[in-house]
């Protein structure tokens, strides 16, 4: 349950931190020296017997550079040189024949569209073809002497960085670090000699941001139908740096590509159009209930892939599948799951294993399952986030033809033709394109990470292949301002400047900014704050049943986030089996997303903590606590409106134009005047099939109104 406060904790902690250097006294290092690790149960760091982050001037290890992480915490890797390797047949990649075609449009253009298929060798077998050829790309004597070139292929998504990584690294029969590597914001797994290196839309922009591309560079841009909302700045600053000159190629890739629109922003790039795929994906009627078609594939002694709108629906087919058939084992595939559970739907499934991999859309893009999963079930919705009167609103929306060609592509790959079972209905016409993300989102954690690298976001909108809105563009300055994170003038603040470093939403970078300034004084707080940052970005670790976690509590601190907080660390230090987990009421998965969101952000500012640290916050550094998460929230303040006389429901109004919300109802805040805390709309559907809106609050904690 974790020690009890004593007043010799916080002296013993600030006699580590003496003669603290400012912030501004050094530059920030860019590379932390090597650690040596050790796990503990959850794969996490041993402790070090120093705080050697907090007696020097802030260490972030930038963004776009390796963090010291725990190396078996993240993915399964080949023992060795010599582990199992796949053999790579190429006849059905249809990109194979187009390899001369290619390498002379690199050649000759600083850019090249490629429309080929699924299972064509995109990101696989392109990316090794083309480091093969560096030194005929490039012309002789263009490039500086200490050039090095590489070739960085750009995923949407972390699991897609380590899952093709990996695999590539098996064909090339090396280990994972050495000639293939990956970077996101999670983990890092690459060496000076890494020649082809898979990182995320998100991470490559950090690096663009921060460095810039190095000369000789080969960036692929792959699945660029996927209009997230990284893609038009990361295309912008590639295309500027194209047009300064640098010595840069851009290969942009998918299978759904509007190769017209692409080719014209990058001033008529040539253009690559392969051929359909060597296996057919054959479409079949589906049965009256998604869970017959499954039960059929699975009898069939196949592995069906299912794409499902979210989570909760993944959690209801489960349960559904449990009650029709309990031999059924579901494997879920989300976006908020560790990387090492989402991992567990890419292990090869015996035959006769009654095996049903169940996804969201994160799962049908730029992947490749086991032979046994040739089956896929594609449902009509997807949800997706989107900004609805300035709030983020995570709403149904029907599924668009790119997607559905998008997940028809997971099967049907070289064995045998595939099978899809299209579940769609047959009176909606489906959009060809995702609408871009970047004009359905808030923008002001880009806009500060712009604006830190000295850079207009809404000047170089402009320029972006798809613009955000000019409301979205004054939203995020009035939220950075509210939050003094830049000034009337729109310059960074010496707060703004922290808070831009850390791989997290601006309110948290404004909480952990505001906990690091008070680091000597108050150290316990910016580990403190470290936490509470990682369990927002899993958004929260607590299940709704209070009575199980209610006993992990370490104060009756009026907050939702801190509690979650106390009872995370508490679970830390009783050193809880994953499996044991649920028992105290906390969600596995997120809880182990947070962690790995901890170690990332500790490893960033070059946290090594001595086990006497990690105490339980004094009466006035849990003042402190609170003080960094209000600073951070401002902009989110509410004033209690009613209670809901039959239900007990609680409304706040919010006193920044947020309208009249719920208090969730799995809140621990009672009797709060005033709290600040996080809007949320939440589109739900009833069994029915009737759809409401939920306007929430979440993760309040209570102010004080002195």
């Amino acid at each position: 349950m974790g020690n009890m406060y004593s007043p010799g904790d916080r002296s013993r902690r600030q006699h580590q931190l003496k003669q603290q250097p400012s912030i501004d006294s050094r530059p920030i290092e860019t590379e932390p020296p090597s650690h040596k690790h050790q796990k503990n149960a959850y794969g996490a760091q041993s402790a070090n017997k120093v705080l050697s982050a907090l007696q020097a001037p802030i260490f972030f290890t930038s963004l776009f550079r390796r963090a010291p992480q725990p190396k078996t915490a993240q993915v399964a890797t080949p023992e060795s040189k010599h582990a199992s390797q796949p053999v790579e047949n190429t006849e059905h990649l249809t990109l194979v024949p187009y390899r001369d075609q290619i390498m002379r449009a690199l050649h000759l253009s600083s850019a090249v569209v490629i429309s080929a298929p699924t299972s064509s060798g995109k990101t696989t077998w392109l990316p090794r073809t083309v480091e093969k050829e560096l030194s005929n790309i490039f012309p002789a004597g263009s490039l500086p002497d200490n050039a090095r070139p590489q070739v960085v292929c750009s995923v949407p998504r972390v699991i897609q960085t380590v899952q093709i990584a990996k695999y590539v690294s098996q064909l090339e029969g090396c280990e994972l670090g050495e000639k293939i590597g990956f970077r996101n914001s999670r983990a890092s797994r690459y060496s000076d000699d890494t020649a082809i290196v898979y990182e995320t839309h998100g991470f490559l922009l950090q690096r663009l941001l921060n460095q810039g591309i190095p000369a000789g560079s080969i960036v692929m841009i792959d699945e660029a139908h996927e209009n997230q909302a990284d893609l038009p700045p990361l295309l912008c600053l590639l295309r500027q740096q194209i047009d300064q000159g640098n010595q840069i190629k851009v290969i942009l890739m998918s299978a759904t590509i509007n190769a017209t629109e692409f080719s014209s922003y990058f001033g008529g790039a040539p253009t690559i159009q392969a051929q359909e795929r060597h296996r057919k994906v054959n479409t079949t009627t589906p049965n009256d209930s998604l869970e017959s078609d499954i039960i059929d594939a699975i009898n069939r002694g196949e592995t069906p892939l299912v794409f499902l709108p979210g989570k909760r629906e993944i959690q209801d087919l489960t349960e559904k599948l449990a009650h029709s058939d309990p031999t059924i084992n579901c494997i879920p595939l989300h976006a908020q799951l560790p990387l090492r559970t989402q991992q567990l739907a890419f292990n090869n499934h015996e035959p006769g294993s009654r095996t049903a991999v169940l996804s969201t859309n994160v799962g049908g893009t730029g992947l490749t399952y086991p032979k046994a999963i040739n089956t896929v079930i594609v449902t009509n919705e997807v949800k997706s986030m989107t900004v609805l009167n300035g709030i983020q609103t995570l709403a149904y929306r029907t599924i668009t033809k790119s997607e559905v060609a998008q997940c028809m592509g997971r099967v049907g790959r070289i064995d045998a033709d595939g099978t899809a079972i299209l579940r769609l209905n047959p009176n909606e016409q489906l959009r060809p394109h995702m609408p871009p993300e970047i004009q359905n989102v808030p923008l002001e954690t880009m806009m500060l990470r712009f604006i830190a690298a000295r850079l207009d976001l809404s000047r170089l909108n402009i320029n972006f292949i798809h613009k955000a809105s000019e409301s979205q563009l004054k939203d995020a300055q009035r939220t950075l301002y509210h939050l003094d994170l830049i000034g009337p003038q729109g310059h960074i603040t010496d707060t703004g400047k922290i808070a831009a470093k850390f791989p997290v939403e601006v309110h948290m970078g404004k909480v952990l900014a505001k906990a690091y300034a008070l680091r000597i004084q108050y150290p316990g707080v910016l580990l403190a704050a470290i936490d509470i940052a990682a369990i927002t970005e899993s958004q929260g670790i607590l299940t709704d049943d209070a009575r199980l976690w209610q006993r992990l509590r370490s104060s009756n601190t009026n907050s939702d986030t801190i509690a979650h907080m106390e009872v995370f660390q508490n679970a830390l230090s009783m050193k809880l089996k994953p499996g044991e987990l649920a028992d105290f009421g906390i969600r596995e998965v997120n809880f182990m997303r947070a962690l790995d969101t901890r170690n990332s952000l500790r490893s960033r500012l070059r946290i090594d903590t001595d086990p006497s640290m990690e105490e339980k916050l004094s009466p006035e550094e849990m003042l402190e606590l609170r003080r960094c998460i209000w600073s951070g929230m401002i902009d989110s303040l509410y004033r209690f409106s009613h209670k809901d006389a039959i239900n007990g429901d609680r409304y706040y109004k919010g006193l920044a134009g947020q309208g009249t919300r719920m208090l969730s109802k799995d809140s621990i805040v009672n009797d709060a005047s005033y709290i600040v805390g996080s809007a949320l709309n939440l589109e739900v559907k009833r069994a029915s099939g009737i759809k409401s809106t939920l306007e929430l609050i979440l993760m309040a904690t209570a102010v004080d109104k002195k």
